[in-house]
């Protein structure tokens, strides 16, 4: 083991934990944090994409051993930590024994997909749901998500944790003019679809999702009255039992898979 780090006051530390709690810091470095054996483990599988990793004292002996294999491989700098001083970078209430810093990715080039629909994040400000999302747009084979500005932060720690890790595989779009973006779906034959529990026809009598843009607005008041203005058309997911609405991530995952059945069936 290398020299370990015990002090929160190291500049390395300090750096990381500036990455953990500040937006603007993230985006100025255009760096943010991954936590987890698993996660970590794969993004080393992708060159280029992790620049350091803290692993704890007190981290499972095999994986740890596994983690400093898979870091040496790649070329990454690895720095062994004391786990309080892991524990005072991370967010979580359990930390998982590893944090690594990363390279966010480039933003997703936008295009309409004629296989299915693209979720667009507008006012959605809880940064669980919003990795929620994207990890239900990865396991579904969406080509992408659009985050808009007023929305939470996809690559803060609770959006990474949320998204398992997925928001180092699905492309995201978070700098675009929502005009823009709305008039090349129209111009690829797709629509503007807002969901909102208030009102609007079934998902399922929306026709095909092919290229459209799928609009999940804030958790209270929905999406902005901007993007509103550039809707085609409102969606919704009927409900029985007196039940108003579902959590946004659960909305997108019916959508989603509705989206996927229709295609099957054509």
């Amino acid at each position: 083991m290398d020299e370990l780090i015990r002090s929160v006051s190291n500049p390395v530390i300090k750096s990381i934990r500036k990455l953990s709690e500040n937006r603007s810091e993230r985006r100025r470095t255009g760096r943010f944090l991954i936590e987890g054996y698993k996660v970590c483990i794969e993004a080393l599988r992708r060159p280029g994409l992790v620049e350091l990793v803290l692993l704890s004292d007190e981290a499972n002996e095999m994986e740890g051993a596994l983690l400093a294999d898979a870091t040496a491989q790649a070329g990454v700098e690895l720095r062994w930590v004391t786990g309080s001083v892991l524990r005072s970078v991370s967010d979580s209430q359990s930390p998982q024994g590893v944090t690594a810093k990363c390279i966010v990715p480039p933003q997703f080039s936008f295009a309409p997909d004629s296989k299915g629909p693209i979720f667009w994040l507008d006012q959605l400000q809880d940064p669980g749901n919003v990795g929620a999302v994207i990890r239900v747009a990865s396991a579904m084979g969406h080509v992408g998500v659009l985050v808009s500005q007023g929305s939470a932060d996809p690559f803060s720690p609770k959006a990474t944790r949320a998204s398992a890790g997925q928001n180092l595989v699905v492309p995201i779009l978070t700098e675009f003019d929502p005009q823009a973006v709305a008039m090349r779906c129209r111009e690829s034959g797709g629509r503007v679809l807002i969901a909102d529990s208030a009102g609007g026809i079934p998902i399922w009598e929306a026709g095909g999702l092919g290229n459209c843009l799928v609009v999940l607005g804030s958790e209270g008041a929905g999406p902005s009255a901007e993007v509103r203005a550039l809707a085609d058309r409102t969606v919704l997911i009927p409900m029985d039992g007196g039940v108003e609405s579902l959590n946004v991530a659960v909305s997108a995952g019916i959508i989603a898979y509705e989206a996927y059945r229709s295609a099957q069936i054509g």
